[in-house]
């Protein structure tokens, strides 16, 4: 398997599984190489609200990791809020 992102590389060798959260960017995980990690158990759980291509694709591996009952994928609307910044919510 790949690195995840570059850093993350130590986070796989941990004696406890982790749980991985991303709600800042997409792209800073290699997603294909998480969908692997979630499926082989070599990470507890995942949850996003980002993802590299914005809205994923039918054949992105995150649309198939919806089936998983480890990895959450939920909508990135922050800006959306009527509380958000000013100049995403209009």
């Amino acid at each position: 398997m790949g690195p995840l992102y570059t850093p993350f590389e130590d986070v796989l060798r941990m004696e406890r599984r982790p749980l991985l959260i991303n709600t800042a960017r997409g792209g800073l995980v290699d997603e294909r190489a998480l969908v692997d990690a979630l499926t082989t158990g070599q990470i507890a759980g995942a949850g996003f609200d980002v993802v590299t291509t914005e809205p994923p694709p039918a054949d992105h591996p995150f649309m198939h990791a919806l089936a998983l009952p480890n990895f959450i994928l939920a909508p990135h609307v922050a800006g959306a809020e009527p509380r958000g910044s000013p100049r995403t919510a209009h």
